[in-house]
């Protein structure tokens, strides 16, 4: 056990940075004490595709991180909030429909034991989401990783005899929709998650509506701050819509569920943006890296929209 931690850890240390979660927000909380930063961004890696900066908030920090449900981001959410930073005026956070029943206790352990490692520093022993199992085994077991040991084992064998280990072909494809050889496995992936879903596996059975309390939970605490959140729907191709439509459909648990969220934030004075349905986003393949994240282009042209969209809020808040 302990030669095991030993090699995740300094695997761990020699990582790019924000690849680790554990270095990832430290930095980015760095981030926004050091600037006084006027806004934040949250979610899990469809968040990614809003570059603040590029929407006209340039004391802005990205703090959404890949796999990050929804209870995650609210205990990031407390984190920022007690850094006392009087400068923070807008929070966003990236949803999806599928979001709204996404628990990583249970479809994602050990993206939820990293999760724990990193921001332990910040919140001690404090559970995310009633969840002490995985909290349990993130203490007992901190070398309990994502990938499986493949990572730190084989980057330790080939430092220990000086080799280097070449890592799996990866295919060189363009990051593009519009490229059939992409398109052919994004659908392939999104099918996949559909199915997990329909089998349980995506979501907790006994606590189906924590996520979205989370959600409702982030929305009251920020307006008891006085901090304005922005709730955006990514937009999505065509092909995600007419895959999850069975799924989110007002009158499915998923559906329901967003819908109470929806109104629920609404009340707290929470702005909600939808793009998912943006015909612009819809038939441009060209501007997706899968069925529903964006790639560079298409960030940019999102994160120019959403610069659009804040011009008429702030216009219409008289500012």
């Amino acid at each position: 056990m302990i030669f095991l931690n030993w090699v995740s850890q300094d695997y761990d240390s020699r990582q790019p940075e924000k690849v680790v979660f554990s270095k990832f927000l430290p930095n980015a909380l760095n981030v926004i004490t050091s600037t006084q930063a006027t806004a934040i961004n949250l979610g899990g890696s469809i968040g990614s595709s809003l570059d603040l900066a590029t929407a006209g908030l340039e004391g802005g920090v990205n703090l959404s991180f890949s796999g990050q449900d929804f209870i995650e981001n609210e205990a990031i959410v407390d984190v920022v909030t007690s850094l006392n930073s009087n400068s923070l005026k807008y929070v966003f956070l990236a949803v999806q429909p599928a979001g709204i029943l996404r628990d990583n206790s249970w479809s994602a352990p050990m993206a939820r034991r990293v999760f724990y490692k990193g921001i332990r520093p910040y919140r001690g022993l404090t559970l995310v989401g009633n969840d002490w199992r995985n909290q349990l085994q993130s203490i007992l077991f901190p070398f309990v990783r994502a990938d499986f040991f493949y990572g730190p084992i084989r980057y330790w064998l080939g430092d220990l005899a000086g080799i280097y280990l070449p890592g799996p072909k990866v295919q060189d494809i363009s990051h593009s929709m519009d490229n059939a050889k992409v398109r052919e496995r994004s659908i392939a992936l999104l099918e996949d998650l559909l199915q997990q879903m329909k089998q349980g596996l995506y979501y907790h059975r006994d606590s189906i509506e924590e996520p979205k309390d989370a959600l409702v939970r982030i929305c009251e605490k920020l307006a008891r701050k006085n901090i304005q959140l922005i709730l955006y729907v990514t937009p999505a191709t065509s092909e995600y819509q007419r895959l999850t439509s069975e799924f989110f459909r007002q009158d499915t648990i998923g559906g329901e569920l967003w819908e109470e969220a929806e109104q629920s934030c609404k009340k707290q004075n929470a702005v909600v943006l939808r793009f998912d349905t943006e015909p612009v986003f819809l038939h441009s393949d060209d501007m997706f890296e899968d069925t529903y994240h964006l790639n560079d282009n298409g960030s940019v042209f999102f994160s120019l929209m959403m610069k659009g969209e804040l011009k008429k809020l702030n216009k219409g808040a008289g500012n």
